[in-house]
Parts: C-alpha cells; sequence; structure tokens
C-alpha cells in the first residue's frame, strides 16, 4: 500500500490519506509492549508536518526507541485533517535477553513505577475547537460567537473590551460558516491525554500536596507547546498489595492556564 493516497471525484471533494512507519525493518528487534499514542487535529498541511517530523526524529521518552506508526487522515471539512502517531518500543535481542531479570522490579516503587498511557474521548465547547481557536479571534469577536452559540441574536447589544456597546452583528467574523457551526454544535469530540503512574506502597503516601499542579511525570514524553497537570491520585487495595496512582492530564496547545503553577 503507498503512503499516500487519495480518493474522490474533484479537487475539492478529494480526501487525503497517509500512512508511514519509521523504521521499516526492526529485524533483530523485539517489541517490549510499551506503546504510546497520541491524537490531534488541525489544519491538513499543519498535520501532516507534525507527521513528517515525527518520521524524521520520533519522540520516544528518554533512553527509548523503537517504531513510530503515523497516520494523517483529511476530515472533508475546511481542509482539516486528524493526525495519530503510536510509538512501539523495541529492544535488541541481546538487550532484552540481558535487561528480562529486572522486569519483577517495575511498580514495586516510586522510583521505577508501572505506567500508563490512554487517549480519552471528552466533550469540549465548540469555542475551543481548533477550526476556532486557528483563527486567532479577538476578545470581542470571541464574545459575539459565545452570545449567538447561546441563542442570542445577532442584532442583541452587548458591552466591547473598550466599553462601548456594540451590535452583535458587527462583531462577529466575516465567515458564515464558522457562524453557522457555533449556533448549531454547542460542542465536539475532542481528546484528552491522560498518564497514570503506579507503584506498590506499605505506608498511605502524600497523594494531595501538588494536585492541580503543573508536573512533568518522569515516565510520559515533554510534549512541544504543552505541558502535564498533576490532577490527583488514588490507593487501591487487593487483600494483599496497596499501590498508589498519580494522573496526569496533557494540556493542549500554549499549555495550562498560569493559574495551575
Amino acid at each position: 500500500m503507498p503512503d499516500f493516497v487519495t480518493y474522490g471525484q474533484t479537487t475539492a471533494q478529494k480526501k487525503r490519506a497517509f500512512r508511514a512507519v519509521a523504521p521499516r525493518d526492526m529485524s533483530g528487534f523485539t517489541a517490549t509492549g510499551e506503546v504510546y499514542s497520541e491524537s490531534w487535529e488541525g489544519p491538513h498541511d499543519s498535520m501532516m508536518a507534525k507527521a513528517q517530523a515525527e518520521l524524521a526524529s520520533p519522540n520516544f521518552p528518554t533512553g527509548k526507541s523503537g517504531q513510530v506508526s503515523v497516520s494523517v487522515d483529511s476530515m472533508g471539512v475546511a481542509d482539516l485533517a486528524s493526525y495519530s502517531v503510536t510509538r512501539s518500543v523495541f529492544l535488541p535481542n541481546a538487550q532484552l535477553f540481558q535487561d528480562s531479570t529486572s522486569a519483577e522490579a517495575v511498580g514495586k516503587t516510586e522510583s521505577c513505577p508501572s505506567y500508563s498511557t490512554e487517549i480519552q474521548e471528552v466533550e469540549a465547547p465548540i469555542l475551543t475547537a481548533p477550526v476556532i481557536t486557528s483563527k486567532n479571534y479577538d476578545v470581542d469577536t470571541l464574545a459575539a460567537l459565545q452570545h449567538i452559540s447561546k441563542g442570542g441574536s445577532e442584532y442583541d447589544v452587548i458591552a466591547t473590551s473598550s466599553g462601548v456597546a456594540s451590535e452583535v452583528v458587527h462583531l462577529l467574523p466575516p465567515d458564515p460558516a464558522i457562524i453557522k457551526l457555533v449556533r448549531e454544535q454547542e460542542s465536539f469530540l475532542d481528546t484528552r491525554v491522560v498518564h497514570s503512574v503506579s507503584w506498590e506502597v506499605s505506608e498511605v503516601p502524600d497523594l494531595i500536596s501538588g494536585a492541580m499542579s503543573i508536573q512533568q511525570p518522569p515516565t510520559a514524553p515533554a510534549v512541544a507547546g504543552r505541558n502535564w497537570l498533576y490532577v490527583g491520585g488514588s490507593l487501591t487495595n487487593d487483600g494483599s498489595v496497596t499501590r498508589a496512582t498519580k494522573k496526569y492530564w496533557l494540556s493542549g496547545p500554549g499549555g495550562w492556564s498560569q493559574f495551575y503553577a
């Protein structure tokens, strides 16, 4: 199958799909079962650039390497596309054999925890959709869009950032598709990346201090233009072993608000 395919009747109707794996040949290596996945939405060119950058320099956690698989699929709306990447950790067969004796230690202590990364679907306000945030609208335009998203009229009068009252219609962007979208759709499906770390404990650890603050999990990759928020933890006991778990959420573009610093 070629890396790049198109389908559709006309240039405007064509949807593009891109698939690639790097490196293609992993003979002599074995997958460890450690997998990292991410997905994004945005302008097609931007998503293709992310895919090409990932292929050229995979964003594995420090000290890890392996095979990366990327895909970019046109959404058929305003040249938007979805991008996903899966990173599978591989080790040379000889190293895998040498490291197998230490596998039992994983998850036993906080310095050597077991961990996982999950991408969840969440409902988000329509004004936070990439198709709108990518426009970089000013405060007054966003206020006008917010007004009509709640059922307000284009001819209502609202206050502007300068303190001058204005009809909403004069503040709206000159894009009927955006106005129609905001008027008809209150929310959209977004993704949330959740990274969890867990380990065995004999005493109850402090999982409250630092909650809702920006922290970089030692087992999660740093993501350019984004950061991680420690949202809290939990304790579980199966009758013989008590485990502590910490959870972190990855921010959207620009990072979490400094309110969480």
